[in-house]
């Protein structure tokens, strides 16, 4: 996990959404500790490597256009109904003494239909562009350092689009989205105040109406008088004004809600995109300061060797037995693993000279799904685990040893996060590692 934090004063384990330690109070800033940070970036680089980040403004922009257009039109819609609604009151009478055509019936409500079918229609394509994102929000929390989302990215396109599943099932992808952006990040209460004011209003909506007609279905039936007739058709359509009025207002205060949780999501976003790619420019900076270094050494060493003369008791090797530091691989220098990542999270090819090879075993590590095969020095494969590669990990560093860690599929988000792991262990234990 890399949402917590350590608190420095008492050791207690803390999420990064707590600015104070639960145990002692400390503030996070303040006593803090463990390269926790560094570990998150990190994880967005390599993933980047498998999966590149793709910016989701540009949904989101469209979507929160439609969904303040989708609560315009309703304010426009309610404010038509309102004003029918006063000429059908009068009509009542009429309609229940059968003297009311239906031709003056629908000129009476004619007024709205323009409105509502415009509303309808943005509404579906609000729904639609407000999948997009999120889809895209999601597919891009492994690039953000966020780990691996419970939901894919197909998924929570489709969600949102399943009419009554949508409304309990959509709020915690959201919720998902602004919390692995930011660990630190909550908001779950704004996200259910703004999807039960959008999809409730609907369903509240539908509800009422499916009320509304078995009530003055009713009032036909049960009714022993024409004036009770008038009367209880009168309060059923009066009670359909209110309900109208609080469903609009459910509405416009679910999208603006909604709205700002979508733009604090994007700023977010685009915060720790910002960091990680500072944090990669950082990575290829110091790792070619330090191909420099080895490449000077190997300069004086050679040097050095070709000048001094054959001390006692050493041998040299017959000038075909020589290496030459500069070789040619068929593959590029695992050693490079920092740069070559780092370079493709920011979208560029690395810079500086290739650093020269070491001789020692070649452990090949191939990720699918969960499952990881390792071959050293082209044996056939064999199944491995987390555990026994970090107990292997010193002895093949102590060896001059280099691995190469490969994802068999990259769509593959579960192997693009375990590839993470293996490259992450590797290193630790002094590894030169590379991802491909």
């Amino acid at each position: 996990m890399t949402d917590i934090w350590v608190c420095g004063t008492c050791h207690s384990i803390n999420r990064q959404r707590n600015a104070k330690c639960y145990k002692c109070g400390a503030k996070q800033d303040m006593s803090a500790t463990g390269p926790l940070a560094d570990l998150r970036t990190e994880r967005a680089i390599v993933q980047r490597s498998v999966k590149p980040y793709r910016s989701s403004l540009i949904f989101a922009i469209i979507a929160s256009a439609f969904i303040l257009l989708v609560a315009v039109l309703n304010v426009i819609v309610l404010n038509e109904y309102v004003a029918a609604y006063r000429t059908v009151r009068e009509l009542i009478p009429d309609l229940v003494g059968g003297s009311l055509s239906e031709q003056e019936w629908t000129q009476a409500l004619v007024t709205t239909v323009v409105p509502e079918v415009v509303l309808n229609l943005t509404a579906i394509i609000a729904l639609f562009a407000f999948a997009l994102w999120l889809s895209r929000v999601v597919a891009n929390i492994p690039a953000l350092g966020g780990g691996t989302a419970s939901v894919s990215s197909t998924r929570a396109f489709v969600t949102p689009l399943i009419p009554i599943y949508n409304l309990f099932k959509t709020p915690p992808i959201i919720q998902q989205a602004l919390y692995r952006t930011d660990p630190r990040a909550g908001g779950f209460f704004m996200i259910a105040v703004a999807w039960i004011g959008l999809v409730g209003s609907w369903l509240v909506g539908y509800v009422f109406g499916w009320w509304l007609n078995l009530r003055i279905a009713s009032i036909a039936f049960n009714a022993t008088s024409v004036g009770q007739v008038i009367d209880d058709v009168t309060q059923a359509f009066d009670i359909a004004v209110i309900v109208d009025i609080i469903t609009t207002l459910m509405v416009v205060g679910g999208a603006i809600v909604l709205v700002i949780v979508m733009l604090r999501i994007e700023s977010r976003a685009r915060a720790r995109d910002r960091e990680i790619r500072a944090g990669a420019k950082a990575m290829v900076a110091a790792r070619d300061a330090e191909f420099e270094e080895d490449l000077e050494r190997q300069r004086a060493l050679t040097a050095e060797q070709a000048a001094g003369p054959v001390t006692a008791g050493f041998v040299s090797p017959e000038p075909d037995e020589v290496a030459t530091p500069f070789a040619p691989t068929a593959e590029p220098p695992l050693e490079q693993v920092g740069t070559f990542v780092a370079a493709s999270a920011l979208g560029a090819s690395p810079s500086g000279a290739p650093r020269p090879t070491v001789a020692g075993p070649r452990l090949r590590l191939t990720v699918t799904g969960t499952a990881i095969a390792a071959s050293l020095d082209g044996d056939p494969d064999e199944p491995a685990t987390l555990d026994e590669l970090r107990q292997a990990a010193p002895a093949l560093a102590e060896a001059g040893g280099r691995a190469a860690v490969f994802v068999a599929s990259a769509t593959d988000d579960a192997a693009a996060e375990l590839a993470g792991e293996v490259v992450t262990v590797m290193r630790a234990a002094g590894v030169p590692t590379t991802l491909a």
